[in-house]
């Protein structure tokens, strides 16, 4: 049956080529005035809000009085108390005291309490483990060998059934970043997993497999302790499944962001918790080791060989590893939807009988919950499948379209579709430029990173132009000429099921996409903006393809755009627009990361040629240091560090960590007096053996304090060969001015210890020269440990309010060897 028009004007007609030509009447009864076209946007602006308010729902939290009522459920109340006694402490620093001995007293009477009101049916078992160790692990692709030496678990056997050999493992990191109490970071986990331990502890049914509860005291710095027990505890070797709990942010929801790897069945019990929410894009993005942080669910999975899932919380990131992440400020739903949730899961793998008889499954899990209310799971097969099917559903459509309307296959109308293409894959990239175009242009005007606290700016200065700007590129492309040929019906429909195989094909590449372009940029802040700019264009684009044809006065439309980006643009030049908050409330701090630095550089007879002192400023966004001169006079004084970075290794910088290698370029050195070491750093060159022709075997020893580093640097034409530390040397993909790093991190925790290591180097034969440069570092991050110097003190008061400052002290030492 032929469709009516509304009007005369509108009557298709044939020509001589079997064309139809459609002569648009832009008042016909298919038009739609300009604000339609604000209402969707609207409309979708309220839907976000309405799923952002459904987000910060959180489940009632369980007081002791409600446990008559609900004796088998997570009580929030004593978690609450928990993490109360714990934040107390104060930050909790691998090596310091509040660590490793109040921390951990507090964490053996509260365990100590569990088990004697156990019920006896229960066998539990606690194990404290001082352990030291080495492994290579690679941050941002640039790789480092983290040692460490008596650092501390507080490990936890829940027996199973029978004797079982099989084991459940949950862990969490009582240890935080210094200056943080560490609220949600990690110690929220903590008090969850001593409630979810008093509950399965009360229960007088034995699970069938044995649960492990890994309290683990030297995870940032980083991922130390959880080596230590996968490689090295007596109870690791059966452990087959592990629930990682951590934080990027404080508070809200913890979201479950990797699974697997290649178990779907793991989807299969988390999808039966009472609160189900993730999302698979979080792992796509952590497993391709880009990110510039990671957890402890890495190292079980790579030198363990566990398989299981990563939750973290994730709200409110402004308050991660900062004095913000308190105790008060994390709602008391929090505990119960974390409880609620890991109690449940943990219980069900624990009675789980592919713990024992594991059936791994090629490929990833693509997963999602709809508004918290059920999860919806599927392997990356599947998806495949699915996107196919859509793909030739919508081609299948198009082609009975085209059809249907008795087109024919003529020049005019490929010309119609090539056209409408280029229009469509133009818009894209004028939505990408546009974002690029107003970050450039903010930055020009010391106006960047005005989103950081107040991320409703992201919509005004960057969504809604990608929405305006390709809407008009797309809007004069289905009006020009060549759109006459075809039914004005028809264009929308062509010019949208067109995208939707552009779009629907290029899902099938997602992964790959996703490792090759997007992540390797996704810490910039430019980056960032773009990436938000185009997954909200990409949100309105089946709405703006269809309004585009049908609008009437569509300049009115793009007009009422334009005004409120001007409007939005003003703000962001204004003082409203200011990035950084230091309201306790509401924070929005600019971190900053500071060392008063003693550095000696020694020539090849091992005498000091130079020495100097300073304030290394590692600069960790776009507005350091530029934002903070009108506060701290002396950053007039800045030395640059280009030549520096020419002469010595890493800059003649003290880094804490290889991540720090791919900002230290943006670094700032303010030249000062030396600062008070609280004690020496010595490096010790203890031997230099010939172990033949073409090796030269160095053994060395550092030692004077709790965070040690060495960068290692082989002469041209040298190559190192062999480390000590671990039994077989990757390789190096770190080059620095030509050559290759290696980079040693040292850490002790309880116990003080020394780095000694030999390490080989591979010369041309007869070679008896220097062979390699070192440079060794020492930090100082104990507050309680060291004194300030008076200007020291002075610099860190000039900081502004909104400023979240941790100030440390730092040696560098360079030698030839």
């Amino acid at each position: 049956m032929r469709k009516r028009y509304g009007s005369a004007e509108n009557k298709p007609n044939d020509d001589d080529d079997g064309n139809l030509h459609t002569h648009i009447n832009r008042n016909s009864i298919h038009s739609v005035p300009f604000y339609a076209g604000i209402a969707v946007l609207i409309s979708l602006g309220l839907l976000y809000g309405l799923v952002d308010i459904i987000d910060n729902i959180l489940p009632t939290p369980l007081t002791i009085s409600d446990e008559k009522d609900y004796p088998d459920s997570f009580i929030a109340e004593r978690a609450i108390n928990d993490l109360d006694e714990l934040t107390k402490i104060g930050p909790r620093i691998t090596g310091g005291y509040e660590n490793e001995f109040i921390a951990v007293n507090f964490l053996e009477r509260r365990i100590y309490n569990i088990i004697q009101h156990a019920h006896p049916n229960q066998k539990i078992e606690l194990d404290l483990q001082l352990v030291s160790g080495a492994y290579n692990l690679d941050l941002l692709l640039v790789d480092q060998i983290n040692v460490y030496a008596n650092v501390q678990n507080v490990v936890v056997k829940l027996h199973g059934k029978n004797d079982s050999t099989n084991s459940v493992l949950i862990n969490s990191h009582f240890d935080s970043v210094p200056t943080s109490p560490g609220g949600s970071d990690d110690g929220i986990n903590v008090a969850a997993m001593l409630e979810i331990l008093r509950k399965m502890s009360k229960s007088p049914l034995r699970p069938t497999h044995n649960v492990i509860f890994l309290f683990n005291g030297a995870e940032e710095t980083p991922l130390q302790a959880a080596h230590g027990f996968i490689t090295q505890h007596k109870w690791a070797n059966g452990t087959k499944v592990v629930v990682n709990l951590e934080a990027c942010g404080a508070g809200g929801k913890i979201i479950l962001f990797q699974s697997g790897p290649d178990t779907p069945w793991i989807m299969k019990y988390y999808s039966r918790v009472p609160h189900p929410y993730g999302q698979a894009a979080g792992e796509e993005i952590f497993q391709t080791g880009w990110i510039p942080s990671d957890t402890d669910f890495r190292i079980f999975r790579d030198y363990g060989g566990l398989v299981g899932v990563d939750m973290a919380f994730y709200k409110n990131g402004y308050r991660y590893h900062t004095k913000y992440d308190d105790f008060e400020h994390i709602p008391h739903g929090s505990y119960q939807h974390v409880g609620d949730n890991t109690l449940s899961l943990i219980k069900d793998l624990a009675d789980a009988p592919e713990v024992e008889n594991p059936v791994p499954t090629p490929g990833k899990m693509v997963y999602f919950d709809v508004l918290g209310w059920f999860m919806v799971s599927y392997t990356t097969t599947t998806a495949v499948i699915l996107n196919l099917v859509t793909v030739f559903v919508s081609v299948s459509t198009f082609v009975y379209s085209a059809a249907d309307f008795k087109l024919k296959c003529t020049k005019s109308t490929f010309k119609y579709l090539g056209v409408t293409l280029a229009g469509i894959l133009g818009s894209w990239l004028t939505a990408g430029f546009t974002v690029c175009a107003i970050a450039y242009f903010l930055d020009l005007t010391s106006c960047t990173m005005s989103w950081y606290a107040n991320p409703w700016m992201i919509f005004g200065l960057y969504m809604l132009p990608t929405v305006a700007l390709s809407g008009c590129f797309l809007f004069l492309i289905n009006h020009d000429k060549i759109s006459s040929n075809i039914k004005c019906h028809v264009q929308a429909h062509v010019v949208r099921l067109i995208w939707t195989v552009i779009l629907l094909v290029g899902t099938i590449l997602k992964i790959r996409t996703m490792y090759a372009l997007l992540v390797p940029v996704l810490f910039h802040s430019l980056a960032f903006i773009v990436i938000h700019g185009l997954r909200w264009q990409h949100t309105v684009r089946k709405w703006q393809v269809a309004l585009i044809t049908l609008i009437r006065d569509a300049k009115y439309f793009f007009a009422s755009l334009a005004v409120i980006f001007v409007v939005f643009l003003v703000v962001a030049l204004t003082p409203l627009g200011f990035p950084y908050r230091g309201n306790p409330d509401s924070p929005a701090p600019q971190r900053q990361w500071l060392l008063h630095t003693k550095r000696l550089f020694h020539n090849e007879e091992g005498v000091v040629e130079k020495t100097d002192a300073g304030i290394f400023f590692l600069n960790l966004d776009r507005n350091s240091p530029r934002i903070l001169k009108n506060y701290i006079k002396d950053l007039n004084k800045a030395k640059p560090l280009e030549e520096d970075c020419k002469n010595y290794l890493l800059c003649g910088l003290p880094l804490s960590h290889a991540k720090m290698v791919q900002v230290m370029h943006l670094s700032t050195w303010i030249p000062a007096n030396q600062p008070i070491l609280p004690e020496q750093m010595s490096f010790t060159y203890n031997s230099k053996e010939q172990i033949n022709s073409t090796t030269i075997r160095y053994n060395v020893t550092l030692s004077g304090s709790d965070r040690l580093a060495i960068y290692l640097v082989p002469k041209k034409d040298m190559k190192l060969v062999r480390i000590s530390l671990i039994e077989s040397l990757v390789q190096s993909n770190f080059w620095y001015n030509d050559r290759q790093l290696y980079f040693i991190l040292f850490t002790y925790g309880r116990d003080p210890a020394d780095l000694s290591f030999t390490f080989d180097v591979e010369v041309p034969e007869g070679y008896n020269g220097t062979t390699v440069d070192v440079a060794a570092t020492a930090k100082y991050v104990h507050d309680k440990k060291f004194v300030k110097t008076p200007y020291y003190l002075s610099l860190i008061r000039q900081f502004p309010d909104w400023a979240d400052v941790t100030p440390w002290l730092g040696v560098y030492s360079s030698y030839v060897l």
